[in-house]
């Protein structure tokens, strides 16, 4: 690719997760300029790059959305959530009871959809590993009513291979899954 089709902030092609969280955390990168570079970048390509047939749609929120996320108490509360959901959390309770992983029901058993009130929030198990930015993985686990259910496998930061085999152990144990019918009994008219 020749350089005026490259674009400005070429340095991004290079760039890594880690670097860019190393320079956001030492301040020298924020994460407006981090949007503004992307956006720039985009624009000088899309204007001077290969004619293609394609649309390019960017938020036009998007600096604005990066605006707050370089504020101060934002960082404060995402700092503290994190603290809470890793530290006082999955990992507190994984150390004290010396455990591989974290099982828990992914959700609720399922409910028929309810066209006029919509669904019920009955909430889930990923929201902890959400919080924490900590790996998930949940495989089926058997029916209630003819309804899937599933199980969640939860883990602390970077256990992702423990967590695949407990779940690869437990599908193959079980044999909970089946592929789902056409058409579901209770759905068919009589």
């Amino acid at each position: 690719m020749n350089e005026e089709i490259r674009g400005p902030h070429t340095h991004l092609e290079e760039a890594t997760i880690a670097g860019l969280q190393a320079a956001m955390t030492s301040g020298e990168l924020t994460a407006y300029r981090l949007a503004q570079m992307y956006i720039e970048r985009i624009s000088a390509l899309d204007r001077q790059g290969p004619g293609i047939k394609s649309i390019l749609e960017i938020n036009p929120e998007a600096l604005e959305i990066a605006r707050t996320l370089d504020d101060p108490e934002y960082l404060t509360a995402h700092d503290e959530c994190r603290r809470l959901s890793r530290q006082e959390g999955i990992d507190a309770v994984m150390d004290q009871h010396q455990l591989d992983a974290l099982v828990m029901p992914t959700s609720s058993p399922p409910w028929l959809i309810d066209l006029v009130n919509g669904d019920p929030p009955l909430g889930g198990s990923a929201q902890p590993a959400a919080l924490a930015g900590y790996p998930a993985i949940n495989v089926p686990a058997g029916y209630i009513f003819d309804l899937p259910v599933g199980i969640t496998f939860m883990g602390r930061a970077f256990s992702e291979p423990t967590l695949i085999k407990l779940a690869y152990a437990f599908e193959q144990g079980t044999k909970a899954r089946r592929p789902p019918p056409t058409v579901p009994a209770h759905y068919t008219r009589h």
